[in-house]
Order: C-alpha cells, then structure tokens, then sequence
C-alpha cells in the first residue's frame, strides 16, 4: 500500500503490518527485510515509513501502571498523547512536555523526541521519560534507563527508531490543579520585539509566537506572542475564548484556555 507522513510526501510503497503481541513482533523484526515503526502517522516526511515493511505499533496501546504518588506512568508505546490526557487530566495529571498535537503516540514522541510550546522551561519529550524497552533486530528486549544501558536510552531518545523497535516506556506526568490555561497575547511590531518579549516573559510555562511572513522592512518578523500558564487559584476569571471553534480544533488542543489581551 501506499503510506506517507503527516504532510502526505513522499508517498511511498510499503507492506504494512499490525502485530498484536511480541511473538508476531519479533517475527517481522528478525526477519530479512529492513523494518521501521510507525505510530500514529504524524511525522512530518518519511521518517515512520519503511522501504520494504513498516510495523504499525497502534495495537501496543496499553497503560500498564501508574504511580500516584509520583505520577510516573507505564504504557505502551502505541497509547496516544490523547489517551493519556483523557485518563490523567481529570484525576490532575498532564504530560510533562505537550506539542502541538495530542494525535501522537508515546513510542513516537520518543523516538523523534518532540518538543511543546513549554521547551524553554522543561526541555524536550525525553525530559520525562524514566526508561524505555527496545526490541532489537536479534529480538531481544532491553530496558535502557538513564544509568543501566544509558548509550542505548540516549540513542533511542530521539533516534528515529534506528535503535530497534520501542515497545513501552515509563513517562513522568506532572501535577496540575485544573484543566485551564490563562492565555495572554502580546502583539509584537517586529522580530526584534517578539525576541524582546520571549526573553522577558522566559519564566512563563508556555509560550510561542505566530509571525506573519508577509511583513517586510520594518515590520519583518511582526507577530504575536501567545504566553500561557496553568489555572492556579480560584480568582481566574473563566472566560470563552473570542474565537469560534471548530471540531477539528477542538480535537487538536489538549487542555482549555482561557484568553487575555495584553494591555
């Protein structure tokens, strides 16, 4: 079948298959052809498109253990950003690291190490992850932590699947007191500004800008800088946001927000 990335090039002809446990995955992986792992299909490229045979991981999507003490959680590689959130959130869990898109699964957000709109403050994907089991292209499953099998924790860390197949992981959530974020927009004249008002609000969990491209000469770089932080007391006013949703955004944003105009 044909298969591509999130941006639908290259798309590139390729056997697909959905082992459901770790016998029928070892089989594929041991075999004699080249494989990679996919998950949810939403890199960008062909990185999660194999040449000749992709594994589609979206069968290993178990949670297997939470700690509630620490929030440190055990799953799959297969679960989805989503999943996680729907589960944790209301019991005041949230991923550590949050990108742009809940549609993704563990196994790939480790894998290609993604990063959110809070990287300044808490670093990458990898920030939060405890350890990870591998399965090689011998079929043997290893468990690389930061201290035993470090080189291998490491190289998986954003190794693309280049390092063998990720069958789960132990993340750590972070604790939240509710499921709001207060939203301040900034308007920034120029690039010079936006760089300006990232440095000054540095201490904000959430922060990133939309810039208009279009902008030439003094208005290079014009943009709004979008700043959020977590609800933390009862004197946030809750507000609707001023723009009309649609279901595909709602689908697309993890948390809810609640915005403010700068002055």
């Amino acid at each position: 079948m044909k298969l591509s990335g999130w941006g639908r090039f290259p798309q590139v002809e390729t056997e697909v298959h959905a082992p459901r446990d770790e016998a029928a995955l070892r089989a594929l992986v041991t075999g004699d052809r080249p494989v990679i792992a996919r998950g949810n299909g939403r890199s960008y490229g062909d990185s999660a498109v194999g040449a000749g045979l992709t594994l589609d991981m979206r069968h290993f999507n178990h949670m297997l253990e939470f700690d509630a003490e620490t929030g440190r959680l055990v799953a799959e590689a297969g679960v989805l950003l989503g999943d996680v959130i729907d589960a944790f959130l209301p019991r005041g869990w949230f991923p550590l690291v949050t990108p742009g898109t809940k549609l993704i699964t563990l196994g790939g957000a480790i894998a290609a190490d993604v990063h959110g709109k809070n990287h300044h403050v808490e670093g990458s994907f990898g920030a939060c992850v405890d350890w990870v089991e591998i399965m090689g292209p011998d079929g043997e499953v290893r468990r690389a932590t930061r201290k035993d099998e470090d080189d291998l924790f490491w190289w998986t860390i954003g190794g693309m699947g280049l390092t063998g197949v990720i069958l789960r992981a132990a993340i750590r959530l972070r604790p939240v007191k509710t499921a709001w974020i207060r939203q301040t927009i900034h308007p920034a004249p120029d690039l010079a500004t936006a760089m300006d008002l990232f440095e000054a609000h540095g201490h904000d969990t959430y922060s990133v800008a939309w810039i208009d491209c279009m902008g030439q000469g003094r208005h290079l770089g014009r943009s709004l800088v979008m700043l959020g932080n977590m609800r933390r007391g009862p004197n946030w006013t809750r507000r609707r946001p001023p723009t009309r949703w649609t279901r595909a955004t709602r689908a697309s944003c993890p948390c809810r927000w609640i915005f403010q105009a700068s002055p």
